[in-house]
């Protein structure tokens, strides 16, 4: 009897030419060997008009199928060699023959399956070959059945597919891939917040940009104060500056200038150099020019003190400008050379920083100068800095939320380019950012009072003088954006436009 292509559809259907014998209730009994699944796959894999004969017995039930290929197809059957190891026969229900109607019994001849059907052969093929290879594993191994249907449970969990190839790293590998992840995660979080403040701020004073000015007027000009934290160098302030107060003035189109000191002593020495040369009346002169006249100049003004450092320079600048003398004290004169020796060289331009021409034990017995205008209102801004190994943990706490710092920052320089509302100075506000020296360098710490403290603008305490610090002005938020900052933080803020409808 022989079985076409319609044939071997029908036994696939029925899944009887699965190795595992998955119907075991089918009457007749029947044994395929594996090579005889290899060489069903090697033939339907070239569309071949291949057919499957099936021989049976009168003398029983049982009948026995075999499969008769062409020779140049067929393989070496290695159980019926000498010497050769037998292979593992694989049980399968087989139905009668008779069973399929077969081309034979039809009287019409084979002929090749369309490509709809050699394409469905092919499929059952690859299942049939792929069937073998899992049954010779399984009767040669056990063991590796159980091996591959297990999966990990990991990647079970995830919905994975079941593969061999994937693998979970190792422990030093996953506690990388975790911490680096962690950390990158932290960062981005907070940057994106960062940024979302800013444009909060931003859009506070970018009004301000919009609005016309006239051809006689000057822009409003802010001076930004700022210096090298203790025992680091600029870059520090400068970062805080171009990160976080930079973007705010320039979005509002307000002008500023910065005085920046690389040293102890430079702010302070600034400050009270412009102050004695307004007493002097330098400078006075630039404004009584022809190109000068009828130009309307700037009467808000305002300063930005970035850091505690800077602040105590400030304070010392100011109180030298308007306490002290108006000119610096001659430097010393150079001693006469002898008479017959050649007179040396000629001394190079020395670098240091003027020493300052009032202590503040003086100030109660000096007389303030009449002729200074009173100073602008400043914005104290942080300038948080802490070095040393061991204070890696800070700085990485500090580094991944920068946020709080942002919007602190932010807070100050709107209230300054806005100009809408400041208070006057109180003694309280001597001690502000006071938090910060703690953070120094230790020479720059404050010390105790059995302990040797070291002289300089950075070390003193700061003091003042009520004659001086009268006419001080601090900036601050209105009362207005406070409260929507507050309404905002606390998530029941509601924008005009929603109110309007």
């Amino acid at each position: 009897m022989q079985l076409d292509v319609a044939g071997i559809l029908s036994l696939a259907k029925g899944n009887v030419l699965h190795p595992l014998n998955l119907h075991p209730q089918l009457p007749v009994k029947g044994a395929f060997k594996l090579d005889d699944f290899r060489e069903v796959a090697n033939c339907s894999s070239k569309h071949a008009p291949c057919l499957l004969q099936t021989s049976s017995t009168n003398s029983g039930e049982s009948h026995h199928t075999t499969m008769d290929l062409p020779d140049a197809m067929k393989k070496p059957n290695l159980s019926q060699t000498e010497g050769a190891a037998a292979k593992p026969e694989v049980k399968a229900d087989i139905p009668a023959p008779g069973a399929f109607p077969s081309a034979a019994s039809a009287g019409t001849a084979p002929v090749s399956p369309p490509p709809a059907a050699a394409a469905a052969v092919e499929k059952i093929a690859s299942t049939v070959s792929s069937a073998a290879k899992t049954a010779e594993k399984i009767a040669v191994n056990p063991a590796a059945a159980a091996a591959a249907a297990e999966q990990n449970p990991a990647f079970k969990a995830m919905g994975l597919p079941n593969t061999k190839k994937w693998s979970l790293p190792s422990k030093p590998w996953l506690a990388f891939f975790a911490l680096v992840g962690t950390f990158t995660a932290a960062k981005l979080y907070d940057k994106y917040h960062t940024n979302k403040i800013q444009e909060k701020w931003i859009k506070r004073v970018e009004h301000l940009s919009k609005e016309p000015l006239g051809t006689m007027e000057l822009p409003r000009k802010i001076a930004v104060y700022a210096s090298a934290p203790p025992g680091d160098g600029r870059d520090p302030a400068r970062e805080l500056f171009k990160d976080f107060v930079k973007p705010i003035l320039v979005a509002s189109a307000v002008d500023y200038e910065v005085v920046e000191g690389r040293r102890e002593g430079e702010v302070r020495s600034a400050i009270a150099e412009k102050i004695r040369a307004m007493r002097r009346g330098e400078g006075r002169d630039h404004d009584e020019t022809p190109w000068m006249k009828g130009i309307k100049k700037d009467e808000v003004g305002g300063s930005l003190i970035l850091g505690r450092h800077t602040y105590k320079e400030y304070v010392l600048g100011m109180h030298e400008g308007i306490l002290g003398p108006d000119t610096l004290p001659p430097p010393p004169a150079p001693e006469p050379t002898p008479e017959g020796e050649t007179p040396a060289e000629e001394p190079k331009k020395s670098n240091t920083i003027p020493a300052a021409t009032i202590e503040p034990e003086q100030y109660a017995t000096a007389t303030p100068a009449a002729d200074v205008e009173h100073p602008k209102p400043y914005a104290l801004i942080p300038l948080p800095h802490i070095l040393g190994f061991l204070n890696t943990h800070i700085r990485t706490w500090r580094y991944l939320n920068k946020r709080h710092l942002a919007d602190e920052i932010g807070a100050l320089t709107v209230s300054a380019i806005l100009a809408s509302h400041d208070r006057p100075w109180s003694p309280e506000d001597a001690e502000a950012l006071q938090e910060e020296e703690w953070d120094w360098v230790k020479q720059y710490r404050p010390k105790g009072e059995a302990e040797e403290v070291r002289k300089g603008e950075w070390t003193s305490r700061v003091v003042w003088d009520d004659r001086v610090v009268r006419e001080w002005r601090v900036y601050e938020l209105s009362p207005e954006i406070r409260m929507e900052e507050e309404a905002i933080k606390a998530g029941t803020w509601v924008a005009k436009e929603e109110k309007v409808q």
